[in-house]
């Protein structure tokens, strides 16, 4: 009998932590965005810096974001963009792009990596 009680008191609390962790959300450890968006125009990364209402004066039209990758990559070809903004207008002034998106105009500074 007193096995029986101290298998009870082994087994019925492993059981139950087993089946209680089969209930989470297995997706929680999956993350949609490793890396803060980032537009490639030819050899320069442009990151996410603020929005912005309006177009500021004197930029340049330069062509509309080409394709996508998840945002857990950076993107690897110019006019690819690690956010889902494909066919988005793009302008730049300066050290600036600005990204024409949901009736106003998303800044992104020229990314320049720091080093030691």
């Amino acid at each position: 009998m007193k096995k029986i009680k101290l298998y009870m008191l082994i087994f019925v609390p492993l059981l139950l932590a087993a089946l209680l962790s089969g209930c989470t959300n297995e997706d929680e450890d999956e993350l949609d965005y490793v890396f803060p968006p980032f537009i490639l125009i030819e050899d320069t990364y442009y990151k996410t810096s603020y929005d912005e209402s309006e177009l500021p004066e004197g930029c340049e039209y330069i062509g509309v974001i080409q394709s996508t990758v998840p945002g857990t990559e950076m993107p690897t070809e110019s006019f690819q963009a690690n956010v889902d903004i494909e066919g988005a207008a793009l302008y730049l002034k300066d050290n600036m792009l600005f990204v024409e998106f949901n009736d106003g105009y998303w800044a992104f500074e020229e990314y320049v990596e720091e080093t030691e």
